[in-house]
């Protein structure tokens, strides 16, 4: 019962995976357009807004926009790190 469950997490963490490597490298061009316009890194601003437009266009319950809230700021930090 918990095995097939477990099995299709499993393919979902492997189409995150794809998708946040599809987002590292975007994040790789965000990085030099920055550097080369001298623009900063941290722009809080903007990361509260993706959030918000995410939760705010998908119908969500209480939890799984706790869930979201929780989850992207660890996404934007990592992209910041790259950059």
């Amino acid at each position: 019962m918990l095995n097939p469950l477990r099995n299709e997490i499993d393919k979902i963490d492997s189409q995150i995976t794809d998708l946040l490597i599809k987002r590292y490298k975007i994040v790789e061009e965000i990085a030099k357009v920055k550097e080369e316009s001298n623009i900063p890194v941290e722009d809080l601003k903007r990361e509260k807004s993706s959030i918000d437009s995410l939760i705010s266009n998908a119908n969500l319950t209480d939890s799984q926009a706790n869930y979201i809230k929780n989850i992207f700021p660890s996404i934007h930090k990592a992209s910041k790190d790259v950059q």
